[in-house]
């Protein structure tokens, strides 16, 4: 950690790595992988990597029970919140997130509201986020935690881009990625809700730049995740004649992924870019993707944008009964 914060990210990418792979491999006491579990719970999400982070977050708030070590519970749950919602079970995130709620008011432990912000946002619930999101803000600026202001802009970022309020999240993102300059998970997830929103503004500048910024913090970590997501953003970028690729590029990386919530936009904006094509059948298609796992997820923000996008062409209702295809799965998955 102390690397890649002197020597940049993509130097401490590997280390970090072997240290995760150490961590896993390692014969120790109940105790001692309670003290230091934290760090490959925040390592491996940090890193891009789904893969890595189910298992020490889910371990973490295991061992936290085991060991009645109510302290740390909420920010155990916290961050299984976080995979669970991102991974698109946000079914099981609302069961965890009422543990921590009673878990904190039994021990008056408070972690921020991150997780349940989260929730709001993926969720498209605005009043609850607004409530939410403005109290987290001032706690962490109260605390000294810059980059808790960067993670809760971002969750607002989220919210707008769900709801297509593109100016809203290009004024959030735009101040969460100028406030926290060092690469982070929450940086790079910060910069894909910039370049969508400054690429539905009008600012393609500021897209390409953003575009550009995330890149560097991708290519060092290299997995399915952290290569999806520029990829996606490479299209919002790209002119009409060029885009397309990078639209199947970002859905076939994706899909490799546990991370459905980010796959499910994709199929959305793929969808709103088709229909600009006026390839009207090919946009169908995806935009029947988007609202089925939207719908099934519970994101329903999200979900109403394809749905909206069917009445207006007058086309038959993303969930209407239709005939089952067979469909060819994507290579490597």
């Amino acid at each position: 950690m102390a690397v890649r914060r002197t020597d940049g990210y993509a130097a401490g990418v590997p280390i970090l790595r072997q240290a995760l792979r150490v961590f896993r491999g390692r014969d120790m006491s109940a105790d001692e992988e309670l003290r230091w579990i934290w760090f490959a719970a925040t390592t491996a999400p940090d890193l891009l990597d789904d893969d890595a982070w189910d298992a020490p977050a889910s371990r973490f708030v295991q061992l936290a029970r085991d060991r009645g070590a109510l302290a740390m519970l909420p920010m155990a749950l916290t961050a299984q919140i976080i995979f669970q919602i991102l991974s698109g079970d946000l079914s099981a995130a609302r069961l965890l997130l009422a543990e921590q709620r009673a878990v904190s008011e039994g021990t008056e432990v408070w972690e921020p509201a991150y997780a349940a912000q989260l929730l709001a946002a993926w969720r498209g619930d605005e009043d609850l986020a607004a409530k939410l999101i403005p109290a987290t803000i001032v706690e962490v600026q109260r605390r000294g935690e810059g980059i808790g202001v960067v993670a809760a802009e971002w969750m607002q970022a989220v919210l707008f881009d769900g709801l297509g309020q593109y100016q809203a999240a290009f004024a959030t993102a735009q101040g969460a990625v100028e406030s926290w300059k060092e690469p982070t998970i929450t940086t790079a997830l910060a910069l894909v809700e910039l370049v969508t929103a400054a690429a539905r503004t009008g600012r393609p500048d500021i897209a390409v730049e953003a575009d550009q910024r995330l890149a560097e913090i991708t290519e060092a970590s290299g997995t399915d995740w952290a290569l999806g997501l520029p990829a996606r953003c490479d299209a919002l970028v790209s002119d009409a004649n060029t885009a397309e690729p990078h639209f199947q590029a970002a859905i076939d990386r994706l899909a490799r992924t546990r991370i459905r919530g980010e796959l499910a936009r994709t199929h959305l904006l793929y969808g709103e870019w088709l229909r600009r094509q006026n390839q009207r059948s090919q946009a169908r298609e995806q935009l029947r993707k988007s609202h089925e796992m939207f719908t099934a997820m519970g994101m329903d923000g999200f979900a109403e944008r394809p749905a909206d996008s069917c009445v207006a062409e007058h086309w038959p209702s993303p969930s209407a009964p239709r005939p089952q295809v067979a469909r060819r799965a994507v290579p490597g998955t």
